[in-house]
């Protein structure tokens, strides 16, 4: 415990309320995943998964550092890394889908055994998959920006001084992934979908909807597991009053002015062909993150579906009870019961480094952190500062703040409020589409705010670090997307 207090801790990412089944996975496939090592060279040591009100993942920022700086130095002296490591998140995470879409297809019931082996294959999917991510985790989403600042600076060294602001115009655009989104994916088939059966000709409206659902029905889950079935498209085609091939062209068009835009940008700074290559594997990577996260999301929800829905049926157990021990722990249920209730109320799963590990469990337990996470004040109470995702055609904005860190909070938003979040998910869809704009604590060129803000079109500010702890409900904001300032007007408490 002492060297636990001795770290000095911050939080990577804050969201909703999470079980234990739903973020110890991930601390093993950072910390105790010999695959990082032998592709990267170095992997992080330190990680925590707390949870009280909300879930906080926490590192260690000297370990952070260290790892950022080991990277970064690898991609100074080659940029093609980039390549390498892109290609492996995308096969990895193929293999993810295939073995996702492989288990959610199993009917009947299993033995316990094969629910076993099926669990610990997940696990070694979820380590080879970071094995890669983890490179453009730790460069992009700490405090210091590696990633970002290399980009800007080779913006900044092709500009006249006197053009030196375009930075903020050129940077957003280049680093925009050119492929859709899992979002944009699901819109456009679900616009297809739309047209099919506005077409008039003879249609199994149910196969159809059947099959949509099977395609996309994870894309809530993060948080509560929560699915869109063909209950839920249904309503939605019945709200759906538009032109769906029109729609979908306007995407198509969108899309293919940002690519004009890029190659545009790109002749005009007379970028060299290895600074081309490194902002195209970035623009790539903008859509591997997503497409990485996507595949993830599914798989737990797979998993908790078929793997632990079953095993709480073998075991005896009450609903979601399974979730909140490890799979060590399931193997040798009886003496590991009793930490189910205590972990409901609040835990801590803890990886000091590659082989000790930790679980704190209950009220008292959990005091140990109630100083550690760091999280720097703003210098001013009444004004915050982050990086423009997306600027939008309107320089300034006034609005409504509403905090929404998960599925819990998505009907605290009216329309054309503003929405802060710690970090954006697609399983807060719903109010970031009510939105008039986005603020975010993290977030980096490829986080899911950066990528879903230019594709709906929302004025976005992500890596204001601070903003879910200066903002609250009800406040007053002017948000200067020309600075990408966050200006308190009035407090919501008055």
């Amino acid at each position: 415990m002492k060297s636990i207090k001795s770290k000095d801790w911050f939080s990577l990412e804050r969201i909703q309320k999470l079980d234990m089944f739903q973020c110890y996975p991930v601390a093993i496939a950072i910390c105790q995943n010999s695959k990082t090592k032998k592709f990267l060279g170095t992997k992080l040591k330190n990680i925590a998964c707390i949870t009280k009100d909300y879930t906080d993942l926490c590192f260690s920022t000297e370990e952070w550092n260290r790892v950022g700086k080991k990277y970064f130095q690898s991609l100074q002296k080659d940029f093609s890394i980039c390549q390498k490591i892109n290609k492996k998140i995308f096969q990895a995470s193929k293999d993810l889908d295939k073995f996702s879409d492989k288990i959610y297809a199993l009917k009947g019931d299993l033995p316990f055994g094969k629910l076993i082996k099926i669990y610990e294959d997940f696990l070694e999917h979820l380590k080879e998959l970071y094995s890669a991510a983890n490179f453009y985790e730790v460069l992009e989403l700490g405090q210091k920006k590696y990633l970002t600042e290399l980009l800007r600076s080779i913006i900044a060294s092709h500009l006249d001084v006197k053009d030196i602001k375009k930075i903020d115009e050129y940077f957003p655009i280049l680093t925009a992934s050119r492929h859709p989104s899992w979002i944009e994916k699901e819109r456009i088939d679900f616009l297809k979908l739309v047209a099919k059966l506005k077409s008039g000709t003879k249609i199994n409206k149910d196969k159809l909807l059947k099959g949509h659902a099977r395609k996309y029905f994870w894309i809530p889950s993060l948080g509560s597991f929560s699915i869109w079935d063909e209950k839920y498209f249904k309503k939605e085609i019945g709200k759906f009053h538009g032109n769906p091939l029109e729609e979908i062209e306007n995407i198509k068009k969108k899309r293919g002015e940002l690519i004009s835009q890029q190659k545009n940008i790109e002749n005009k700074l007379d970028l060299s062909r290895k600074e081309i290559d490194l902002f195209h594997c970035m623009q790539e990577l903008s859509y591997l993150k997503d497409h990485r996260r996507g595949t993830q999301n599914k798989a737990f929800l797979v998993i908790n579906l078929v793997v632990l829905q079953k095993m709480t049926d073998i075991l005896g157990l009450k609903k979601n009870d399974i979730n909140y021990l490890t799979l060590e722990e399931i193997k040798n249920l009886e003496g590991n019961k009793k930490h189910i209730e205590k972990r409901k109320k609040c835990w801590a799963y803890i990886i000091e480094d590659e082989t000790k590990e930790k679980i704190l469990e209950g009220p008292k337990e959990l005091e140990l952190f109630k100083e550690i996470i760091y999280i720097k004040p703003p210098k001013s109470k009444r004004e915050i500062k982050g990086s423009v995702a997306y600027k939008g055609n309107i320089g300034k904005i006034k609005g409504v703040v509403k905090i929404v860190l998960g599925r819990k909070d998505i009907n605290k938003i009216k329309k054309d409020e503003i929405l802060v979040s710690h970090i954006t998910n697609p399983d807060i869809m719903e109010a970031i589409s009510k939105a008039k704009v986005i603020i975010t604590d993290m977030g980096g060129i490829t986080c899911h705010a950066s990528i879903i803000a230019r594709e709906m079109e929302k004025p976005c500010i992500i890596g204001t670090r601070v903003a879910t702890e200066t903002l609250k409900d009800g406040d007053l904001i002017e948000v200067d997307m020309n600075k990408g300032t966050v200006k308190i007007l009035e407090d919501g408490t008055k």
